[in-house]
């Protein structure tokens, strides 16, 4: 028997999540095409609604034109040895595995810095962290930025991070951080749980994938930061494997050959 009105919520929510799925089954089965943001959700979406891998066209997040093209004005070795972060400080981004990992690379390069482009809701306990760790003033807390200042930030950086938890809603995301960090020219260091971040790494070798572990992502970084040279001719490499692989204007040009075929 159900008791009280938590049983009764636990049913409902079978019951939404039934609903849900039928209705999702039947959008995909009845789509000439579907749009996910990642192969990797294409070929999750064939396999669990039995839908036709023929119709996804993935429409990942892709290379802008204006970072892409944005100058390299200042080699690695007139920057100072700063680490850079984009994104959300929300609580669920778990930030907190970020600055653990960074006090690790501290402890072999004293003079780097972190610097976090971005806003949210764990902001205030991710700079009190940072000041329990005694990292406080290597940690640099900068808020949102527009996008146009962003490749300017990054010419005072050697590397980009992306720690994002394993966790299944994320498993299949489209890796923004990484698409900049590559078209800024800077080699990233992220973790290998994540599909779409870690093809890109492999495919662009733009930088290191890395388990979602706080002492294998600090080994990233310093590993990095000893072979400065080899990951910054790497980094180009990547940011040129962007310019012909994965830009806007690329999907835009797959959607419309797609889309074109049933006008």
């Amino acid at each position: 028997a159900i008791k009280g009105s938590k049983g009764l919520e636990n049913v409902k929510n079978v019951l939404s999540f039934i609903m849900l799925n039928n209705i999702y089954k039947f959008a995909f089965q009845q789509s000439k095409l579907v749009f996910p943001i990642s192969k990797s959700l294409g070929r999750e979406i064939s396999s669990e609604h039995k839908v036709s891998l023929k119709k996804m066209v993935p429409v990942s997040e892709s290379g802008s034109h204006s970072f892409l093209n944005f100058p390299l004005s200042k080699p690695f070795s007139q920057r100072p040895k700063n680490i850079l972060y984009i994104g959300s400080l929300d609580k669920e981004r778990k930030l907190s595995f970020l600055i653990k990992s960074f006090k690790n690379v501290l402890n072999v390069y004293p003079m780097t810095k972190l610097i976090l482009v971005g806003e949210g809701n764990d902001r205030s306990q991710l700079e009190k962290l940072s000041r329990d760790l005694k990292i406080s003033s290597s940690t640099l807390f900068v808020g949102q930025k527009p996008n146009a200042i962003l490749p300017y930030i990054s010419l005072f950086c050697v590397a980009g991070v992306s720690p994002i938890p394993a966790e299944k809603h994320y498993i299949y995301s489209t890796p923004t951080k990484v698409i900049d960090y590559l078209s800024f020219g800077l080699p990233v260091i992220a973790n290998k749980e994540i599909k779409d971040q870690q093809q890109l790494i492999s495919q662009s070798l733009g930088g290191l994938s890395v388990d979602y572990k706080i002492s294998s992502f600090s080994e990233g970084i310093v590993k990095i930061l000893k072979e400065l040279p080899n990951y910054e001719a790497l980094a180009k490499r990547g940011r040129k494997w962007l310019k012909i692989n994965r830009t806007f204007e690329l999907s835009a040009l797959e959607v419309y050959n797609k889309m074109e075929k049933f006008v």
